[in-house]
């Protein structure tokens, strides 16, 4: 029997619902739901881990941080390579090559205050990798326009790709 989730008024971290979370959406409010996500909550945890994470380019990086401070929905992930799993190429093209792979681990989706852990989603989910080779293209630029950029970015360790 599943139990329904309610919208709370407070979380443990005192966190309030009516709190502005995400300014750039029309539902600015703290989502604070009784199975323990909290909105704020989340974005004060993603905060707390930038400095375990690096792209190794600090542009990219930044571009990362600002969208999971934000963005409610669209945020970007720096994804370790070795969370890709089942690699497979598919097709080269005018930028690079493109591989499909297995999302081993998934993505952080949401902090969770009663477990005080993530929660995943896709775990196990087949994604598309795009790695690109060709130093015409600007991956600074690619990423500015992440709008063809599903999870987050990764590197791959023998190529630097």
């Amino acid at each position: 029997m599943s139990r329904k989730v309610e919208k709370l008024k407070y979380c443990p971290a005192g966190h309030f619902s009516e709190d502005f979370a995400y300014p750039d959406y029309f539902d600015k409010r703290n989502s604070i739901l009784s199975d323990g996500i909290c909105s704020l909550c989340t974005k004060e945890h993603l905060i707390q881990e930038f400095k375990n994470w690096s792209s190794e380019n600090t542009e990219i990086d930044k571009i990362i941080q600002e969208s999971q401070i934000k963005y409610k929905y669209d945020k970007l992930h720096w994804i370790p390579y070795s969370n890709f799993q089942n690699i497979n190429h598919i097709a080269d093209c005018d930028y690079g090559s493109v591989y499909s792979a297995k999302l081993e681990n998934g993505i952080k989706d949401d902090w969770n205050f009663i477990k005080q852990d993530w929660k995943y989603h896709s775990i196990g989910r087949k994604v598309a990798l795009k790695e690109i080779k060709d130093s015409r293209f600007d991956i600074v630029r690619v990423v500015k326009n992440y709008d063809c950029i599903d999870y987050g970015i990764s590197k791959n360790p023998s190529t630097k790709s």
